[in-house]
C-alpha cells in the first residue's frame, strides 16, 4: 500500500513555555503543514508514504527535508522552484488563554504552483491512495487548480481519494470563494473528514436545524453530504469539547452507508499542543480503513486515539506508532513507566 499526500511544506516558529510572541527573542522551529503531518503520521504507523510539494532550494528547505527523511517519508517527487518557504507562527494557549496562529505564506514557492508542474501520471503510477486538504486550494487559484488536476488523475488511475476540508478563514484571500472550488474536489473523493461549519462554507451543504445539539447537526449534515456527493463512501468528523485550552475531550464520528458510529471519548489533560491533532485523526482514519475496514467501530476508535496522543507532544508531527495507538485503546491510560 502506497499513499501520496500533496500540500505545502511549512516551517513553524513558536515561543517556548507558553509565552506570547511579542515577548520572545528566541523561537522554537518545527516542520509542519497539514499534508506533511498526515504523511509523517502514516509513516510512523508503518505505511509507505510519498509526500509531494514545491519548495525553494535553500537551507530552510534542507532542514525540513531532513525531518521528513528522519520519519521515513519519501520525497522522490518533490518539486524545487520559487524563492521562499511558507512560514507560520504559533502562540500556544494555556488554561483560560486561547492560542493564535499567524500565517506568512503569500507568494511562497507552493502558492505559486500551477497545473502541469507535476507529472501526476509518473507520481501515481504505483500508488494506491491520494490525500488532499482544503488548505491547498485556499493558498492561490494556481494551487487550487494544481490540486484539482491531481485529484482528477487519481480518479482516472483508480486510486482511493481522501480529503480533509480543513477550513482556514485567514487563507482564503483571492477571487474565488471555497464553495466555488471545493465541491468539484469532494465530488471525486471517497473518504472525507469535515465538520458542520466546513461543509456549509466549503461543500455547500446546509442543515435545517442549526440550533439542535451538535451530534444531531452532524447526523443531518452527513446524510445531506452523502446525498449531494454520491461518490463518497465514508465521511468522518472529530468532535471536540473544549473545557479550557488545556483540557479537551474528543471523540470521532464516522458515517457510512446510512449508519453512524462514535468513538470512545478521550479525555486529554493537559493539552500540550493541539496543532496537528486533526491531521493525526485523518491519518488514523486512513490507517484504520486500510487495516480494519470490516470493523468501522475499530476504525473510528483508532483515529480518535491517534489524535488524542498527538495532543500530548509538541510540534505538528504525530510520532506514535500503530502499536502505541492500539495500546491506548487496550488500556494504556495508566501512568506506569514501561520497564
Amino acid at each position: 500500500m502506497k499513499i501520496i499526500t500533496f500540500g505545502e511544506l511549512l516551517l513553524r516558529f513558536s515561543p517556548s513555555h507558553y509565552a506570547k510572541i511579542r515577548e520572545q527573542e528566541h523561537m522554537i522551529m518545527n516542520v509542519g503543514g497539514a499534508e506533511a503531518n498526515v504523511a509523517v503520521s502514516l509513516s510512523n504507523m508503518g505505511l509507505s508514504v510519498d509526500y509531494v510539494s514545491r519548495v525553494p532550494s535553500n537551507e530552510l528547505t534542507q532542514f525540513c527535508i531532513r525531518d521528513l527523511a528522519k520519519n521515513l517519508v519519501k520525497i522522490d517527487h518533490m518539486q524545487y522552484g520559487g524563492k521562499r518557504l511558507g512560514l507560520y507562527f504559533v502562540e500556544s494557549g494555556n488554561s483560560i488563554r486561547s492560542g493564535k496562529v499567524i500565517y506568512d505564506r503569500e507568494d511562497s514557492s507552493f502558492a505559486e504552483m500551477t497545473p502541469g508542474m507535476i507529472n501526476w501520471e509518473e507520481v501515481m503510477k504505483d500508488a494506491d491512495w491520494f490525500h488532499w486538504t482544503g488548505v491547498t486550494p485556499a493558498l492561490s487559484l494556481g494551487a487550487a487548480y494544481a490540486c484539482q488536476e491531481a485529484i482528477q488523475k487519481a480518479r482516472e488511475l483508480g486510486l482511493t481519494v481522501s480529503g480533509d476540508l480543513n477550513y482556514r478563514k485567514k487563507l482564503w484571500n483571492y477571487e474565488k470563494s471555497p464553495n466555488q472550488i471545493i465541491p468539484e474536489f469532494v465530488s471525486k473523493t471517497d473518504i472525507l473528514v469535515c465538520d458542520v461549519t466546513s461543509c456549509r462554507i466549503m461543500a455547500d451543504v446546509k442543515i435545517k436545524n442549526e440550533k439542535a445539539p451538535y451530534q444531531e447537526q452532524l447526523q443531518e449534515c452527513s446524510e445531506l453530504l452523502h446525498k449531494k456527493y454520491p461518490n463518497l463512501k465514508v465521511s468522518s468528523s472529530l468532535i471536540r469539547d473544549i473545557l479550557n485550552h488545556s483540557h479537551h475531550c474528543i471523540k470521532g464520528a464516522l458515517y457510512s452507508e446510512g449508519n453512524t458510529v462514535y468513538a470512545e471519548e478521550q479525555d486529554i489533560y493537559p493539552v500540550i499542543d493541539r496543532i496537528g491533532g486533526g491531521d493525526a485523526f485523518m491519518s488514523g482514519l486512513i490507517y484504520g480503513l486500510i487495516n480494519y475496514k470490516d470493523d468501522l467501530q475499530k476504525v473510528i476508535n483508532f483515529a480518535t486515539a491517534a489524535s488524542a496522543l498527538k495532543h500530548t507532544i509538541k510540534g505538528d508531527f504525530n510520532s506514535f506508532s500503530a502499536d502505541e495507538i492500539s495500546g491506548l485503546l487496550e488500556g494504556g491510560k495508566n501512568a506506569n513507566v514501561e520497564r
